[in-house]
């Protein structure tokens, strides 16, 4: 046991702080502001590192610092810093054409009634996840009794929250209430599937959203709207974890757990024994891990135990896929596929791709058209930028929700193409 009292979990909090300050100064003038997923990122950082100096030796304790230094290099490379934005002229980008609006609001229709109905299926087939005896647990273990709940687990994971944020900047163009009660809808449907990050992913698209709307009236609305949601969503963090525990005192410690479990991977990994077994694994089997799921999606291929599954199952000699896994952060994959020193190239390269990233965005503004696919461009690379600390945290987990976005997210544009056609040829005709 980490924490066995209040004594101990204060000490540790207090030791994480002054690691996240010292990320924080590293990474200060690229922090957009303290909703950016950046910041958050930092948080997580440094309770990664706080139970990496509770838990490891000094080999390995460094091992991580190292990682973590090399992905701070590779972000700066070409990460934007928050200056640049200052000097954005945005009044072209406030003009959308009412046929990018239109097509937007139709797709956003059509997602919002498969949502819906997946959704219904899935409460009819294993009940509201937030209200069972262990909602951390069957999140997990409803969507792999078959029955076709594994789609809807995809069809939440990418189109629910692609679409909330689609609402979100629909209203944000429009002050219509009608998109702020469809963005509330995809909230509440989040919640009752048990996440308990759906209103973070929202919080965090504030400072991307800012850069057009700060200090327009509407963007206030939203910002207050989402003020007012950041306690319920605490409340149900807490309901959850005093769900499981069935105590008060024990759920603030399991609060404690849940920061300082970031990296997890790490009580798993970093032995003797589970260090010699996966010497085996190579750059070979990163791509395979990597493609897993889009290439099982399609049936090419059977569906490979993700590598937190696998890291469970040496470490405790299970032979059955286990109910939880770890997501495994970049210092522990770069280790167990590319070694002790090539993981620390692994980590520079993430840092670039993600310092990249964020630099599209950036640039994404500067040439930004008044066209359909201009704005699903703009919102879709927010939606990315939402995500992309994940690739630090789970590569594999990223680039499959990234995936299952884009593969269901292809037959809703398609009909809502199919949708809109007839009035579009009837426009073209008129003229």
């Amino acid at each position: 046991m980490l924490i066995r009292d209040f004594r101990e979990l204060w000490i540790i909090i207090g030791q994480s702080f002054l690691l996240f300050l010292l990320f924080f100064l590293l990474y200060k003038k690229f922090i957009f502001s303290i909703f950016d997923p950046l910041f958050f990122f930092l948080i997580t950082q440094a309770f990664s590192v706080e139970l990496s100096i509770l838990t490891l030796n000094s080999l390995y304790f460094l091992h991580i610092i190292f990682c973590e230094l090399f992905f701070f290099l590779g972000f700066i490379v070409l990460a934007p810093s928050k200056r640049k934005f200052k000097h954005i002229e945005i009044g072209h980008l406030l003009k959308v054409t009412s046929s990018s609006l239109e097509y937007l609001n139709v797709f956003l229709n059509i997602s919002l009634i498969i949502i819906i109905i997946s959704n219904i299926y899935l409460f009819s087939q294993s009940g509201i996840i937030l209200l069972a005896k262990d909602p951390s647990e069957s999140k997990v273990t409803t969507f792999s009794e078959g029955g076709g709940l594994g789609v809807v687990r995809r069809i939440n994971w990418g189109v629910l929250y692609f679409s909330g944020l689609i609402s979100v900047f629909l209203y944000l163009k429009t002050n219509k209430t009608s998109y702020l009660i469809k963005f509330l809808i995809i909230i509440f449907v989040s919640s009752l599937s048990g996440s308990k990050g759906a209103l973070l992913f929202y919080i965090q698209a504030l400072p991307f959203f800012a850069i057009l709307y700060k200090g327009k009236s509407v963007f206030n609305k939203i910002k207050k709207l989402i003020y007012v949601l950041i306690p319920v969503s605490c409340a149900l963090v807490l309901y959850i974890l005093f769900t499981i525990s069935k105590d008060v005192d024990a759920t603030f410690f399991a609060l404690g757990y849940r920061f300082l479990y970031f990296g997890d991977a790490i009580l798993f990994y970093y032995d003797q024994y589970s260090l010699k077994h996966f010497t085996s694994y190579s750059m070979l089997n990163f791509l395979w891990d990597e493609l897993s799921s889009p290439l099982a999606l399609f049936r090419l291929t059977n569906y490979e135990i993700p590598l937190g599954y696998k890291l469970v199952m040496f470490r405790e000699n299970i032979n059955t896929i286990p109910v939880f896994g770890p997501n495994v952060p970049f210092y522990v994959k770069g280790h167990i596929y590319f070694g002790y020193f090539g993981a620390l190239l692994y980590s520079f390269s993430l840092g670039i791709i993600v310092g990249y990233l964020r630099r599209y965005f950036y640039l994404l503004l500067m040439r930004l058209k008044e066209s359909v696919t201009s704005i699903f461009a703009f919102v879709f690379i927010i939606f990315i930028n939402l995500l992309l600390f994940g690739i630090a945290q789970d590569s594999t987990l990223f680039f499959g929700t990234l995936f299952d976005t884009i593969i269901f997210s292809i037959p809703i544009l398609v009909l809502t193409y199919i949708f809109l056609y007839p009035k579009r040829l009837l426009s073209e005709y008129s003229h």
